[in-house]
């Protein structure tokens, strides 16, 4: 489930990106990871976790590569909103600090 749960994830979370201008240029990038990661569940079921699967000797490589993918956009994404810290992501303009003391 964890692996079907992590692109879907992706995939989904990339429509709202493509709309904030702040982050437009990760949406693709999310998009593309989560289907990559789609593609390479199937092959990784059907061919290599079979023991008698053509491509058994590597099925690890498979599940390597999956987590390595999806690892890797997390991490993009959780350092492009740690840059700008405070900033909402959904475009949502309300205050996301305390007010100040003199207002």
């Amino acid at each position: 489930m964890t692996f079907l749960g992590a692109p879907t994830g992706l995939i989904v979370m990339s429509r709202p990106m493509a709309r904030d201008p702040r982050w437009q240029r990760l949406a693709g990038y999310a998009l593309t990871t989560g289907i990559a990661i789609l593609v390479v569940i199937p092959i990784h079921s059907l061919l290599a976790l079979p023991a008698d699967g053509p491509l058994h000797p590597w099925w690890g490589l498979f599940n390597w590569s999956a987590i390595t993918l999806w690892l890797t956009c997390t991490l993009v994404l959780a350092s492009d909103s740690c840059a700008s810290p405070g900033q909402p992501i959904d475009g949502d303009e309300r205050r996301t600090t305390e007010p100040d003391a003199g207002e």
